[in-house]
């Protein structure tokens, strides 16, 4: 099978990284220069080769844009993988309704695509990227100073939206020495802020929550009003506002309008991080930094391009967990074995020795199936209703199991995919947030003191 990677249209990061090639089972084909902007030359290794022909390909990785002539050049059914929302996807079909497409943009947010979920991983580093180029267009240092003319105050960073990427924008602006407070909708999300070391700005706008995908609920009209009018207070005060909601599937939702920036500080800079859904800053454009009232609002796409390195190695990695974490084509199957052991005859000589379910006259289980043993291992046992002593020996209950068994059942686990039923999550979360705050009473509790140190120690 031939895989080719292809550079985002901009030109900076790329779905593979160099030091990933090795994990591949498939023959990689890479865009001419698509390292140029990670500093790395083509590669030289012998399953790695320059795409010649489109057509060629039976998957293609890609970031978040590729162009429609490159849709329309790709091999009959082939499998198209990237960070496409729903627009770019039904796009796609229109032009191509024979093509394949994995999104990790509509992947669940479940813990067995956990390993998969690229916007999580390049949400980390767009909160990051934000609050540095934030810094950049401030004419203040962001860190408290001592100097011989006096004491320079910290600057006050606002993040509105605590998702992925708010979380790492607060983690960041703590540790460039920032005064830090963020709101989010959710309620959940206080721990979380305080967690880090920032203020949560309290919000009382009755009954929010989230969607099954982990997103924020709309709010309402009435809701939307009294979370501007008293957020509004908050930005007035602050150096810096970074803005990251938004609504899964729709637009971003307006956070800041124009009488808010009106009050700001001549100087202030706004960073709407979703200022290609819409945006959540009135006035803010793609890729522009405009001035309004003395007030920066900067609207740059793709800032996790700015860390274009890392970016691509995460989304390199979550790429690869397709292979690592989903059953292999059959064909793939044999090749790994063959790699992995060399010789097909190896493949059954014995990988370990397991146990057969042992259970008593009434049927309790003795021993379970399953557990690794030594190919020696007995168990001796009471059992009431025997009158007496039972030993059951290596070859009554331990079986072998061949290199070839066990990396089968390896594949198999990988088919599954088990789901709670409804009525068990509310119990589990219920308990969940039972034993995790941090208050008497509680587990984790120590005293207020010690709490916020440790906290503060583990998060900055």
């Amino acid at each position: 099978m031939n895989i080719g990677f292809l550079t985002d249209v901009d030109g900076y990061r790329a779905p593979i990284h160099p030091e990933s090639f090795e994990k591949y089972s498939m023959d990689l084909h890479l865009e001419k220069n698509i390292f140029d902007y990670l500093n790395y030359p083509d590669s030289k290794q012998e399953n790695v080769k320059t795409i010649s022909k489109l057509s060629d390909l039976d998957v293609i990785a890609c970031v978040e844009n590729i162009e429609n002539k490159t849709i329309k050049g790709l091999k009959e059914g082939a499998v198209l993988i990237g960070i496409f929302d729903f627009e770019k996807i039904e796009e796609i079909k229109k032009l191509r309704p024979d093509i394949k497409i994995l999104s990790f943009f509509k992947l669940p947010r479940i813990s067995r695509a956990q390993n998969l979920d690229a916007l999580s991983s390049q949400a980390n580093l767009l909160g990051y990227a934000s609050v540095l180029r934030a810094a950049k267009e401030t004419s203040d240092v962001v860190p408290m100073m001592t100097t011989a003319a006096g004491n320079i105050q910290p600057s006050k960073v606002l993040i509105l939206g605590v998702g992925v990427a708010g979380l790492q924008a607060i983690a960041t602006a703590k540790r460039l020495g920032a005064r830090v407070w963020a709101f989010d909708i959710r309620k959940e999300a206080k721990d979380q802020v305080e967690s880090l070391g920032a203020k949560f700005v309290k919000i009382d706008l009755g009954e929010t929550g989230e969607t099954d995908q982990g997103y924020a609920k709309e709010l309402t009209e009435e809701q939307i009003a009294k979370q501007k009018e008293l957020q509004s207070k908050v930005c007035e005060r602050s150096d810096i506002v970074i803005t990251t909601a938004q609504l899964f599937g729709r637009p971003a939702p307006k956070l800041i309008d124009q009488s808010t920036i009106s009050k700001m500080k001549p100087g202030s800079v706004i960073l709407d991080m979703a200022v290609e859904s819409g945006g959540n800053v009135e006035g803010s454009i793609v890729d522009q930094v405009v001035e309004n009232n003395g007030v920066k609002i900067v609207g740059i796409s793709n800032l996790a391009s700015r860390v274009a390195g890392h970016a691509s190695v995460a989304l390199s990695n979550n790429i690869i967990n397709i292979q690592s974490e989903w059953p292999m084509p059959q064909r793939d199957f044999d090749r790994y074995l063959l790699d992995k052991y060399e010789t097909y005859e190896k493949l059954n000589d014995v990988h370990h020795y397991e146990t057969t379910e042992v259970k008593n006259l009434v049927g309790a289980v003795i021993v379970p199936e399953g557990l690794w043993v030594e190919s020696d291992y007995s168990v001796t046992y009471y059992d009431w209703y025997a009158g007496g002593e039972i030993t059951k020996s290596s070859s009554d209950i331990v079986v072998s199991v061949t290199n070839y068994e066990y990396e089968s059942e390896k594949e198999d686990e990988k088919r599954n995919i088990f789901l709670l039923k409804p009525k068990y999550l509310n119990v589990i979360r219920n308990d969940l947030d039972a034993a995790m705050p941090y208050k008497k009473g509680s587990t984790q509790y120590v005293s207020e003191t010690l709490k916020r140190a440790d906290n503060i120690k583990l998060y900055q």
